[in-house]
């Protein structure tokens, strides 16, 4: 099919791949849906988690790789995963490989600014909890059952580590369209400053608004957030 787009998607923090299977059944038909597993979760469930944002971008990289090389494709980012889009596309354009035609970044501030005033992955259990609970998408269940949180714990911790220790650097402004996806209840410092990603690129930065509140994406509004997909990729030439 000539008109086949692939949609290359990466979870937030705590998150697999699997999150995004529910997308499956809104998209159109020429939408080829690629979620990245990161390691230590899903199917990579025995690998090391990563230590730094830079082993994050890296891998993601070296696994989308084949999938850039030649054709059209859209890269999708939540929370976390907008941070490591964001890098993993300069480091495509610094490799000069075939470039996104499309970047959608959800949930997320720009690398500039700082979304936290504190740090929490090395914090007590109790107040991880209740951060990462005020957030919604995750179940109490995944905290109140032994298996579960040995499993849960170690993963959250990582990736909020390399969240908070990731010093962003000036990078290039991007060469491509950008879409910002938020929801309506999101945390007050991103709705705040969710709008300085239009300096990120020479192109077109358009924002989307969903109801809902972190994890609007994957609850509420999924049929929505996927039907904003479905056009975006129907106006690509």
């Amino acid at each position: 099919m000539e008109n086949r787009i692939n949609l290359i998607c990466i979870p937030h923090a705590g998150g697999n791949s699997s999150c995004f299977y529910k997308w499956q059944k809104y998209l159109e038909d020429n939408i080829n849906l690629i979620p990245i597993e990161l390691r230590g979760r899903g199917r990579r469930l025995g690998e090391p988690l990563y230590q730094t944002m830079d082993e994050a971008i890296v891998d993601i990289f070296e696994q989308i790789r084949p999938i850039i090389k030649n054709g059209r494709y859209i890269l999708f980012g939540h929370s976390m995963g907008s941070c490591i889009v964001y890098s993993v596309a300069q480091m495509i354009i610094s490799q000069q490989y075939n470039e996104p035609k499309h970047i959608v970044l959800s949930s997320v501030v720009p690398p500039k600014c700082e979304a936290r005033c504190k740090t929490i992955h090395d914090a007590d259990i109790s107040v991880l909890r209740r951060e990462v609970l005020k957030l919604g998408g995750t179940p109490r269940e995944v905290f109140d059952n032994t298996d579960l949180a040995s499993i849960f714990i170690p993963i959250i911790r990582a990736d909020y580590k390399i969240l908070e220790t990731f010093q962003a650097t000036e990078l290039p402004i991007l060469e491509c369209d950008l879409s910002v996806f938020y929801g309506s209840r999101e945390d007050e410092v991103i709705l705040k400053k969710i709008s300085l990603w239009n300096s990120y690129t020479k192109k077109q930065c358009r924002y989307y608004k969903f109801d809902g509140d972190h994890f609007y994406l994957f609850n509420e509004s999924i049929r929505q957030v996927v039907e904003t997909i479905n056009l975006i990729c129907s106006s690509l030439v």
